[in-house]
């Protein structure tokens, strides 16, 4: 399948409130957009993963988080849009009216703009951020292809996107954007 055809197939399922399965910067990842909290249900029962925890939005650029994100400086974003040289995810002020499945039990929300080149065409296309978190099941091992996707999930998972991560590492980073204190 060509690019241009997976972007439009990964498109049509996150719209129509599907899980997709791609790779990311670092890791294999479980997506869907944040507007679907039945896709968002689903991807915290596939993981076993409490509701608590808060899950990441990636997105293409800054503009894609707004909903999300409390207003911040501009030096803040600058933070954001330039991150460090490894994946970096920030846990930044979240507006008020975002889903407790999304921030869990915090009053802040997980956010990254994402590097990896396909992921960022769809949100371009989507014009949206989308929810991410680590394939695997909680505090199990991270899937980094597509043949452990179907290994750790051989149901639930609407779409797998095959390809590489950009590093092949672990999870993002995580940093308070207000304490620069580094969570993971």
């Amino acid at each position: 399948m060509s690019t241009a055809c997976e972007l439009t197939r990964a498109q049509q399922v996150l719209e129509s409130g599907g899980i997709v399965a791609m790779p990311t910067e670092s890791v294999y990842g479980l997506h869907c957009l944040p507007q679907h909290l039945d896709a968002i249900k689903k991807i915290l029962q596939l993981k076993q993963r409490s509701p608590d925890k808060g899950l990441i939005l990636i997105a293409g650029d800054l503009l894609q988080l707004d909903e999300y994100i409390s207003p911040l400086s501009d030096t803040l974003k600058e933070k954001i849009v330039h991150a460090y040289p490894v994946p970096t995810t920030w846990v930044v002020p979240a507006r008020s009216e975002v889903s407790r499945l999304i921030t869990g039990q915090f009053n802040t929300v997980a956010v990254r703009i994402t590097r990896h080149p396909f992921i960022a065409r769809l949100c371009q296309q989507l014009n949206s951020a989308l929810i991410s978190t680590s394939a695997n099941i909680s505090q199990q091992s991270v899937a980094h292809c597509a043949h452990e996707i179907k290994q750790i999930f051989p149901e639930g998972v609407d779409l797998i996107i095959e390809g590489k991560v950009l590093v092949n590492t672990q999870p993002s980073q995580i940093i308070d954007i207000r304490t620069g204190e580094r969570l993971r």
